[in-house]
């Protein structure tokens, strides 16, 4: 029974982990099993994209600040945290790119994660919140010598406002 149990687990997790090879559903499932498999997907990762088997793999983004203050220091988003903070500050950089289109979203977004690196530099004067994008080429390109390219696709800058601003 129990043996029984297990078996059927690991079949269904199997079977959504294998869905994630494909980009569109390919059968037709009930509205509420379909929410199900997605949030179990989330939950598990099972049903985590395979593209980077594709040759069309997607380009990658990077945050980063830049620190005004006693000194100039340039840092990725992801030194600035601990492993605990990590998942949490890779899913607001995930929710950045996806609402990449929504100036209001990203303004806020890049407020919200600037305001944690001002706590983490207490001297900073001003904060520049940049996203760069690295542009992978497709293979063939690759093997005909073009190599990934750096370009800085996003840029705010926040300043810390003082005492004499509210007075």
């Amino acid at each position: 029974m129990r043996k029984g149990v297990l078996l059927s687990l690991m079949f269904v997790h199997l079977t959504i982990l294998g869905s994630g090879l494909f980009r569109h559903q390919i059968f037709v499932m009930p509205k509420i099993l379909f929410e199900v498999k997605n949030y179990y997907q989330m939950a598990t990762g099972a049903g985590a994209s395979f593209g980077f088997f594709s040759p069309n793999l997607g380009n990658q983004f990077e945050i980063r600040f830049a620190i005004h203050g006693d000194q100039e220091i340039e840092t990725p988003l992801m030194k600035m945290v601990n492993a605990e903070v990590a998942l949490r500050v890779s899913n607001m950089s995930r929710f950045f790119i996806r609402n990449y289109g929504s100036e209001k979203i990203k303004r806020a977004t890049a407020a919200s994660l600037t305001a944690a690196a001002f706590n983490h530099y207490p001297h900073a004067r001003k904060i520049d919140f940049i996203v760069d994008l690295f542009n992978l080429p497709l293979m063939k390109d690759y093997a005909q010598g073009k190599r990934p390219e750096h370009t800085e696709t996003y840029r705010a800058e926040f300043r810390k406002r003082t005492k004499d601003l509210y007075d």
